[in-house]
């Protein structure tokens, strides 16, 4: 009876610490979401005022 106990409490901590590595896996992937979000904002942005430029040159050259 005490070895099942002992396999019954190993398998626990092992699902314990599978979760925590999930939920550490899939925090670092938010993160790396919320970076990618601010990243493709900032690249809008930029294309938005290089076009934007792009037009007053080329009313101005006319």
């Amino acid at each position: 009876m005490p070895r099942v106990f002992e396999q019954a409490k190993s398998n626990q901590r092992r699902l314990r610490w599978s979760l925590a590595m999930r939920i550490s896996q899939r925090n670092v992937l938010e993160e790396h979401r919320c970076a990618l979000a601010i990243h493709c904002t900032q690249l809008r942005k930029a294309a938005a005022t290089l076009k934007q430029r792009t037009a007053h040159e080329t009313e101005a050259s006319r």
